[in-house]
Protein backbone atom coordinates (compact mmCIF):
# COMPACT_ATOMS: atom_id res chain seq x y z
CA UNK A 1 0.00 0.00 0.00
CA UNK A 2 2.81 2.25 0.62
CA UNK A 3 3.77 1.97 -3.00
CA UNK A 4 0.36 2.94 -4.01
CA UNK A 5 0.41 5.86 -1.61
CA UNK A 6 3.78 6.86 -2.98
CA UNK A 7 2.39 6.65 -6.43
CA UNK A 8 -0.64 8.69 -5.42
CA UNK A 9 1.67 11.22 -3.73
CA UNK A 10 3.80 11.34 -6.80
CA UNK A 11 0.76 11.59 -8.97
CA UNK A 12 -0.65 14.37 -6.74
CA UNK A 13 2.70 16.13 -6.89
CA UNK A 14 2.61 15.86 -10.65
CA UNK A 15 -0.97 17.10 -10.73
CA UNK A 16 -0.04 19.91 -8.37
CA UNK A 17 2.94 20.84 -10.57
CA UNK A 18 0.72 20.62 -13.65
CA UNK A 19 -1.90 22.77 -11.86
CA UNK A 20 0.73 25.31 -10.96
CA UNK A 21 1.96 25.33 -14.55
CA UNK A 22 -1.62 25.72 -15.74
CA UNK A 23 -2.11 28.50 -13.18
CA UNK A 24 0.98 30.26 -14.54
CA UNK A 25 -0.29 29.64 -18.05
CA UNK A 26 -3.71 30.97 -17.08
CA UNK A 27 -2.06 34.04 -15.50
CA UNK A 28 0.03 34.57 -18.64
CA UNK A 29 -3.09 34.10 -20.78
CA UNK A 30 -5.04 36.49 -18.51
CA UNK A 31 -2.18 38.99 -18.76
CA UNK A 32 -2.05 38.56 -22.54
CA UNK A 33 -5.85 38.94 -22.70
CA UNK A 34 -5.60 42.08 -20.54
CA UNK A 35 -2.82 43.45 -22.77
CA UNK A 36 -4.89 42.66 -25.86
CA UNK A 37 -7.87 44.32 -24.21
CA UNK A 38 -5.78 47.43 -23.47
CA UNK A 39 -4.37 47.37 -27.02
CA UNK A 40 -7.89 46.99 -28.41
CA UNK A 41 -9.07 49.88 -26.21
CA UNK A 42 -6.17 52.04 -27.40
CA UNK A 43 -6.87 51.06 -31.00
CA UNK A 44 -10.54 51.89 -30.43
CA UNK A 45 -9.59 55.33 -29.10
CA UNK A 46 -7.20 55.83 -32.00
CA UNK A 47 -9.90 54.71 -34.40
CA UNK A 48 -12.39 57.12 -32.81
CA UNK A 49 -9.89 59.98 -33.13
CA UNK A 50 -9.25 59.02 -36.76
CA UNK A 51 -12.99 58.86 -37.43
CA UNK A 52 -13.41 62.30 -35.82
CA UNK A 53 -10.57 63.73 -37.91
CA UNK A 54 -11.98 62.14 -41.06
CA UNK A 55 -15.45 63.48 -40.24
CA UNK A 56 -13.96 66.95 -39.65
CA UNK A 57 -12.01 66.75 -42.93
CA UNK A 58 -15.14 65.61 -44.78
CA UNK A 59 -17.11 68.51 -43.27
CA UNK A 60 -14.36 70.96 -44.26
CA UNK A 61 -14.33 69.53 -47.78
CA UNK A 62 -18.12 69.82 -47.89
CA UNK A 63 -17.93 73.47 -46.78
CA UNK A 64 -15.21 74.11 -49.37
CA UNK A 65 -17.33 72.46 -52.07
CA UNK A 66 -20.34 74.56 -51.06
CA UNK A 67 -18.20 77.72 -51.16
CA UNK A 68 -16.79 76.72 -54.52
CA UNK A 69 -20.34 76.16 -55.76
CA UNK A 70 -21.27 79.68 -54.65
CA UNK A 71 -18.13 81.03 -56.30
CA UNK A 72 -18.96 79.20 -59.53
CA UNK A 73 -22.49 80.65 -59.43
CA UNK A 74 -21.07 84.17 -58.98
CA UNK A 75 -18.57 83.59 -61.80
CA UNK A 76 -21.34 82.25 -64.05
CA UNK A 77 -23.45 85.33 -63.27
CA UNK A 78 -20.49 87.63 -64.00
CA UNK A 79 -19.80 85.79 -67.26
CA UNK A 80 -23.47 86.14 -68.26
CA UNK A 81 -23.35 89.86 -67.44
CA UNK A 82 -20.18 90.22 -69.48
CA UNK A 83 -21.86 88.38 -72.34
CA UNK A 84 -24.85 90.72 -72.18
CA UNK A 85 -22.51 93.72 -72.09
CA UNK A 86 -20.61 92.35 -75.09
CA UNK A 87 -23.89 91.87 -77.00
CA UNK A 88 -24.92 95.44 -76.16
CA UNK A 89 -21.51 96.74 -77.19
CA UNK A 90 -21.71 94.82 -80.46
CA UNK A 91 -25.16 96.28 -81.14
CA UNK A 92 -23.89 99.78 -80.31
CA UNK A 93 -20.90 99.29 -82.60
CA UNK A 94 -23.22 98.09 -85.38
CA UNK A 95 -25.42 101.18 -84.91
CA UNK A 96 -22.35 103.44 -84.87
CA UNK A 97 -21.03 101.71 -87.96
CA UNK A 98 -24.38 102.30 -89.68
CA UNK A 99 -24.30 105.94 -88.62
CA UNK A 100 -20.72 106.29 -89.88
CA UNK A 101 -21.72 104.71 -93.20
CA UNK A 102 -24.62 107.17 -93.47
CA UNK A 103 -22.28 110.04 -92.61
CA UNK A 104 -19.82 108.81 -95.22
CA UNK A 105 -22.61 108.71 -97.82
CA UNK A 106 -23.75 112.19 -96.81
CA UNK A 107 -20.16 113.47 -96.96
CA UNK A 108 -19.72 111.83 -100.37
CA UNK A 109 -22.95 113.42 -101.62
CA UNK A 110 -21.91 116.77 -100.10
CA UNK A 111 -18.50 116.42 -101.72
CA UNK A 112 -20.12 115.69 -105.08
CA UNK A 113 -22.51 118.61 -104.60
CA UNK A 114 -19.58 120.82 -103.60
CA UNK A 115 -17.67 119.75 -106.73
CA UNK A 116 -20.73 120.51 -108.81
CA UNK A 117 -21.10 123.89 -107.10
CA UNK A 118 -17.42 124.68 -107.63
CA UNK A 119 -17.72 123.71 -111.30
CA UNK A 120 -20.88 125.80 -111.62
CA UNK A 121 -19.17 128.71 -109.85
CA UNK A 122 -16.21 128.36 -112.21
CA UNK A 123 -18.55 128.36 -115.23
CA UNK A 124 -20.43 131.27 -113.70
CA UNK A 125 -17.15 133.11 -113.17
CA UNK A 126 -16.15 132.40 -116.75
CA UNK A 127 -19.59 133.57 -117.93
CA UNK A 128 -19.26 136.67 -115.76
CA UNK A 129 -15.84 137.36 -117.24
CA UNK A 130 -17.24 136.86 -120.70
CA UNK A 131 -20.26 139.04 -119.86
CA UNK A 132 -17.93 141.68 -118.38
CA UNK A 133 -15.77 141.53 -121.50
CA UNK A 134 -18.83 141.78 -123.71
CA UNK A 135 -20.22 144.59 -121.57
CA UNK A 136 -16.88 146.38 -121.85
CA UNK A 137 -16.87 145.86 -125.61
CA UNK A 138 -20.49 147.01 -125.80
CA UNK A 139 -19.68 150.05 -123.69
CA UNK A 140 -16.73 150.86 -125.94
CA UNK A 141 -18.92 150.37 -129.00
CA UNK A 142 -21.59 152.64 -127.51
CA UNK A 143 -18.91 155.29 -126.77
CA UNK A 144 -17.57 155.00 -130.25
CA UNK A 145 -21.11 155.43 -131.64
CA UNK A 146 -21.71 158.40 -129.37
CA UNK A 147 -18.44 159.94 -130.53
CA UNK A 148 -19.36 159.31 -134.14
CA UNK A 149 -22.78 160.85 -133.60
CA UNK A 150 -21.25 163.90 -132.02
CA UNK A 151 -18.80 164.25 -134.85
CA UNK A 152 -21.50 163.80 -137.41
CA UNK A 153 -23.63 166.52 -135.72
CA UNK A 154 -20.96 168.91 -135.60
Amino acid sequence: MSTQLDQIDERLAQLLAASERQGHNIERIAKAVEEQHQTAAQQGQTTERLIERIAKAVEEQHQTAVQQGHNIERIAKAVEEQHQTAVQQRQTIERLTGAFVEQARAISELSQTTRSLVEAAQRSAQASETAAFLAQRTLEAVRDLIDELRQSRS
